[in-house]
């Protein structure tokens, strides 16, 4: 597991810091990355925000075999999902091997 930041190196280590996350944290995603992973980018409304372009949450799991078991992506920095419920539900997918769904073709 992992997380990836559009902030810059100080800022990010400052989140990571105060949200005493023990994961590896990217940094510095360009519009560029942001885009190709679809995130949504959001202009800033506060020089209290940040002075550049920043991307929406955006939360995805992928299995073992590098498929997506899910991906969310949000347009409000409010009414997310429950990080800790997800982490509940990808540990179970992986212990019970559950398949992915919807690969009907």
């Amino acid at each position: 597991m992992f997380a990836v930041s559009g902030d810059p190196k100080d800022k990010a280590i400052v989140m990571v810091e105060s949200a005493k996350l023990s994961i590896p944290v990217g940094q510095s995603l360009s519009i560029q990355q942001m885009k190709k992973l679809g995130l949504y980018i959001s202009n800033t409304s506060s020089q209290k925000e940040t002075d550049r372009p920043f991307p929406e949450l955006g939360v995805f799991a992928v299995n073992n075999k590098r498929k997506s078991l899910f991906d969310r992506y949000f347009q409000y920095p409010f009414n997310r999902s429950d990080l800790g419920e997800l982490l509940k539900t990808i540990e179970w997918i992986k212990e019970n091997d559950y398949p992915n769904r919807g690969t009907y073709k």
